[in-house]
């Protein structure tokens, strides 16, 4: 019975261990396919829905002492201000994943009707805080089997969405310069245009504008 019980205790690590990993291979897969901060938002929320049993999930950007949920698995709760008391909030500042039980999903929020568990994942990129991903669920959690599949999932998502960023501005700055382009061609063509009109003079402007309306 004690070996059984010890080669049941290794299986089902090695399960928990695939699991994870294919979770992170799966949230990999959707940043390289993808360039569009909402679409790989959802894809890792709905993963990280998945594996932590959560019934409430969202993505919020930082934006000084307070958050703005960008990306939920509710779509209402989208554009919605909120914050969290200190305990949290040391957390994020040192980059640490939380696992806290609690009555309030954040400050602002109504109170659960019990007290369920909420992961608190900080998104940096190169020291600066871009944001958090927030987990609810009533499940009983343990970061020690998480950490370290969390932490890629914090890094990839980092770079993601610095780069789909990037890829944005940069988009725009190309859609700028083609219209200043277009609008420099018809400014030129307009200018050389006159300049034709005034070297012909009066008359032969006046024989000109005739042929091309078809009076004579």
């Amino acid at each position: 019975p004690i070996k059984s019980s010890a080669a049941s205790d290794v299986y089902k690590r090695q399960q928990s261990q695939a699991m994870k990993l294919l979770l992170l291979n799966n949230i990999s897969n959707i940043i390289r396919e993808s360039i569009d901060t909402s679409v790989i938002l959802k894809s890792a929320l709905e993963e990280l829905a998945q594996m932590f049993g959560a019934f409430r999930g969202y993505y919020a950007e930082a934006d000084g002492s307070k958050f703005i949920i960008r990306e939920s698995l509710d779509k209402k709760e989208t554009g919605l201000e909120i914050s969290f008391d200190n305990d949290v909030n040391n957390f994020i500042k040192q980059g640490r994943v939380s696992c806290l039980t609690c009555m309030k999903e954040f400050k602002e929020a109504k109170p659960f009707r019990e007290i369920v568990q909420r992961v608190v994942l900080p998104i940096y990129h190169l020291n600066k805080l871009l944001g958090i991903i927030v987990l609810s669920t009533k499940q009983k959690t343990k970061l020690d089997d998480t950490l370290e599949v969390l932490n890629g999932v914090s890094s990839q998502l980092g770079n993601a969405i610095i780069q789909a960023e990037l890829y944005k501005k940069n988009e725009k700055m190309v859609k700028d310069l083609t219209k200043t382009l277009e609008e420099l061609k018809d400014t030129q063509l307009k200018l050389i245009n006159s300049e034709k009109m005034a070297s012909l003079g009066p008359v032969s402007y006046t024989h000109l504008r005739a042929h091309e309306t078809g009076a004579y």
